[in-house]
């Protein structure tokens, strides 16, 4: 359903993908400093839409998705918070990839990014099981996990971890995960 609400989220997204795309080059055009300021008004597009959704819509610590939503209801809330998480993750995982972390902060930076494209995959099985963008976050997950380095042990680890803090199952993500690390 495309209202006002599902319009504003949207294009806040879309100002938040190009603000985060645009402090990637900027990394690569090695100017740390536009950079780090595009990736500041990327973060600040995101605030504004976790705050625009309402609580009922978004995945609670220690009890998962609380409130009964009816037909239809939540989809575009869903669809932007799984937005969100898919771009800081592709965004953390490429921090590392270009070394833009040091080596100290390397195993909290991937958690981060990590979480983040797990939580992606949730929001938008959430949406919709079928989802383009869930199928999308899917791909980016399988790429950057063995790009950069990852352990299946780590990554089960991390999927535990989600699990736990958000008291849900995700039985898929540690099949994912399996798929593309065991071999």
């Amino acid at each position: 359903m495309h209202t006002l609400e599902s319009q504003t989220l949207d294009s806040l997204d879309d100002l938040a993908q190009a603000y985060g795309d645009r402090s990637i080059l900027f990394i690569q055009m090695d100017d740390p400093e536009t950079a780090k300021q595009d990736r500041n008004r990327a973060e600040a597009y995101f605030d504004e839409i976790d705050s625009a959704i309402d609580a009922r819509f978004k995945l609670v610590a220690g009890q998962g998705f609380v409130a009964e939503t009816g037909s239809g209801e939540g989809e575009a809330q869903w669809l932007a918070m799984g937005k969100q998480h898919l771009w800081r993750g592709i965004w953390l995982f490429r921090d590392v990839e270009y070394q833009q972390v040091s080596e100290t902060e390397r195993e909290t930076v991937l958690e981060k990014a990590t979480e983040n494209l797990f939580l992606s995959i949730v929001y938008f099985s959430r949406y919709w099981l079928a989802s383009f963008d869930r199928e999308r976050a899917v791909g980016y997950l399988t790429r950057f996990l063995p790009d950069a380095g990852i352990k299946l042990a780590w990554a089960q680890k991390q999927v535990q971890a989600v699990e736990q803090k958000y008291a849900i199952q995700l039985p898929t993500l540690h099949d994912l995960v399996n798929q593309t690390l065991l071999f």
